[in-house]
C-alpha cells in the first residue's frame, strides 16, 4: 500500500498504473469514480492490458468539449445520450437524473444499454448507454464506499496526523473486507451456515471474533495493596477569573510523589508533575499511568522495572552520570546494611 502524496513524481495517474500493474491476470475492467478518471490513465491502464470505465468532468485535457452534441445540455431527455471516440478511447454523455459524463476503454459508441430508476414513485427501466449500465453494476465499490465509511465510522477528531491516517485505514479495511463477503457469498456464521449479512451485522460479528480470538493477560495480583486503593478525583467549586462572582468546578490537582521520588538524584527541587488523580486510600497524588500501579508495586522509582511518567518523558535520563552514581550509591548502602 502506497500513501498518496501530492508532492510525489507522476501524482494519481503513476499511483494507480503502479497498483494495477501488480495483477497477474490481464484484461480486467477497472471502474473508478471522477478523481481517477483522465485520458491518461485511461490510456496508461489500456497500455497495461486492463480496461477502465468511470465518470469524468469536461474540463481535464483531452476530454472533446468542442464536439457537436457533446455533452449533452441538461434540457435532454432523461435515456438521451450522445458519444464521441478517439481511437479505443469513448467518451460518453448521457442525460439520467442529471447529466453524466463518463470515459470508458472498454466500450463502444453503437452499445445501448438500460438501467433501472425511481421515476414518480415507480421503479422503470430507461435507455441509457451500455458504459453507464456497467457503472451502475458495479458502483457498490465505486460511489457506494464512502458511504460505506461514513455509516459506521470509527475515525476520532484529532490533530495527529498518523492517528489519522490509521484510523482512516482501519474503516476502509473495514469496509473493503464487508464488500468481499457480500462478493463471496457472505460469511460463516456458527449456527447459521454462510449467510450475507449486512453491514452493521458484519461489523458486530467482526468484534465478536477479534474478542474470542484475543488472549488476554492474567490480572496482575500485585497491582493493588490490600484495601481500597483506587484513583479517585475531587471536583472543587471556585471563583472564575473572569467573572469572581461565577463559581465553576474544577478538578483538584496533586503533586505526583512517584514522579517526584523519581528525581531524588537530581540536585536541586525537584519538576511538579501536576495530576487530578489521587490513592484513595493513600491519600496521595499519582500520575494514572504508569505512577498509579508503580506506586503500589515498588519500593522506589529505582527498582528494576519501575517507570514513571517523569522516566517516560525523559527517556534517556537513566543513562545520565548522576543517576549511575546515584544507584552505586543505593547499592552500595544497601551492602553496608546487610554487613
Amino acid at each position: 500500500m502506497e500513501l498518496y502524496d501530492s508532492k510525489a513524481d507522476g501524482g494519481i495517474p503513476r499511483m494507480v498504473a503502479t497498483a494495477v500493474s501488480q495483477l497477474e491476470v490481464k484484461h480486467h475492467v477497472i471502474y473508478c469514480d471522477k478523481l481517477f478518471t483522465s485520458p491518461r490513465q485511461f490510456v496508461d491502464l489500456l497500455r497495461l492490458g486492463h480496461y477502465a470505465t468511470g465518470t469524468c468532468v469536461t474540463n481535464r485535457t483531452g476530454v472533446p468539449s468542442r464536439v457537436e452534441g457533446v455533452p449533452v445540455p441538461n434540457s435532454a431527455s432523461r435515456g438521451e445520450y450522445a458519444c464521441a471516440q478517439r481511437g479505443q478511447l469513448l467518451f460518453v454523455s448521457a442525460k439520467d437524473t442529471g447529466v453524466v459524463n463518463m470515459l470508458t476503454t472498454f466500450r463502444q459508441a453503437d452499445e445501448g444499454g438500460r438501467t433501472t430508476r425511481w421515476i414518480n414513485h415507480e421503479r422503470k427501466s430507461v435507455n441509457t448507454h451500455k458504459a453507464l449500465e456497467d457503472y451502475n453494476r458495479y458502483m457498490a465499490a465505486v460511489d457506494k464506499f464512502r458511504s460505506l465509511l461514513a455509516s459506521y465510522r470509527m475515525a476520532l477528531t484529532t490533530r495527529r496526523w498518523n492517528l489519522r491516517v490509521g484510523f482512516e485505514l482501519w474503516d476502509t479495511m473495514i469496509a473493503v473486507a464487508y464488500q468481499f463477503q457480500k462478493l463471496g457469498g457472505g460469511t460463516y456464521v456458527p449456527g447459521r451456515g454462510f449467510h450475507v449479512l449486512s453491514h452493521l451485522e458484519f461489523r458486530a460479528q467482526l468484534v465478536t471474533e477479534l474478542l474470542a480470538s484475543a488472549n488476554p493477560k492474567p490480572a496482575d495480583a500485585t497491582r493493588y495493596l490490600p484495601g481500597d486503593h483506587f484513583p479517585a478525583r475531587e471536583i472543587r467549586s471556585m471563583p472564575s477569573k473572569k467573572d469572581p462572582n461565577v463559581m465553576i468546578q474544577r478538578h483538584k490537582q496533586y503533586d505526583c510523589v512517584w514522579c517526584r521520588r523519581a528525581q531524588k538524584h537530581i540536585p536541586g527541587t525537584a519538576k511538579h508533575k501536576w495530576t487530578t488523580v489521587c490513592c484513595e486510600a493513600c491519600k496521595v497524588g499519582l500520575c494514572i499511568t504508569p505512577c498509579f500501579k508503580a506506586y503500589h508495586k515498588y519500593s522506589t522509582p529505582y527498582d528494576e522495572g519501575a517507570e514513571s511518567s517523569y522516566s517516560i518523558a525523559n527517556p534517556g535520563y537513566k543513562d545520565t552520570q548522576l543517576y549511575q552514581e546515584f544507584l552505586e550509591k543505593r547499592r552500595r548502602t544497601h551492602l553496608d546494611g546487610e554487613a
